[in-house]
């Protein structure tokens, strides 16, 4: 049974894209203005821990918008839950770049537009301290050449349904390190949490200056031989056994490449 429009609220925990302030504005608004609402302690953590509920409520709202981050990281991460996104039915706003007084306008013309208002606040919130820091996939873009799942030491890719590859370990993935994401011939991979754009998720409006910025990032990570560098990873990453100077490698790689 359909419900009414539903606002879900990412509070994105653990960093601070959007500062108290504006958290505080958005909700007294949520509040005052009085649309059903879901406030969520972190969509990507979610997306994860709890995507069947997440499923749940996407399935029974008549439409639904999401305030978060880039509509790009919003679609994979709810796609990662197994929530086709439908360009009919679901919305973002843009909670990390839109002006507070343009949210609080979306905001209430949402409200005009639902029949059933009713303030339905619920905190999602757990005792484990996982920092949800991980990579989604655009599959608008990804060629599925595999490099990624090639590069990574620690197993957060492995192969599913037709050959495609996924995000299948999510928590393997080291915090603060978007490496694999700068070597994506297609810019493919997001990270939601990461600060600069494309790997945020934000659009891609120049193709060729993001395809010379890999190029220069994939040879300082791999050298002229990608393809001999990238096996010799695999090797490495099999089974997920990872020796101390491996560690040390992708240490340096996510200090490099987290700046």
């Amino acid at each position: 049974m359909k419900t009414s429009n539903l606002l879900l609220f990412c509070l994105c925990s653990g960093r601070r894209f959007v500062t108290d302030e504006t958290k505080r504005a958005i909700l007294d608004g949520l509040r005052t203005t009085g649309p059903q609402f879901v406030t969520i302690s972190d969509l990507c953590g979610m997306a994860v821990k709890k995507g069947r509920e997440l499923k749940e409520m996407a399935d029974r709202a008549n439409k639904i918008a999401v305030m978060a981050c880039y509509p790009r990281a919003v679609k994979w991460l709810f796609s990662m839950a197994g929530i086709e996104w439908n360009e009919e039915k679901m919305g973002v706003i843009n909670t990390r770049k839109d002006d507070v007084n343009n949210i609080l306008d979306k905001i209430r013309e949402w409200s005009s537009a639902d029949q059933n208002k009713g303030n339905e606040i619920i905190i999602e919130s757990d005792n484990d301290q996982w920092d949800p820091w991980f990579p989604v996939i655009d599959y608008d873009r990804c060629e599925n050449c595999k490099q990624c799942m090639s590069f990574c030491l620690f197993g957060v890719y492995a192969t599913g349904g037709s050959n495609k590859v996924e995000v299948k370990n999510p928590r393997n993935c080291k915090n603060n390190c978007p490496a694999c994401a700068r070597i994506c011939p297609k810019a493919a991979i997001i990270f939601p949490k990461y600060t600069e754009p494309p790997i945020d998720g934000a659009e891609i409006n120049d193709e060729e200056s993001v395809r010379e910025k890999i190029k220069i990032n994939v040879n300082e990570l791999l050298g002229n031989d990608i393809y001999a560098a990238l096996a010799e990873r695999r090797k490495k990453a099999k089974k997920f056994l990872i020796k101390k100077t491996d560690m040390e490698q992708a240490e340096l790689e996510r200090k490099k490449f987290s700046e």
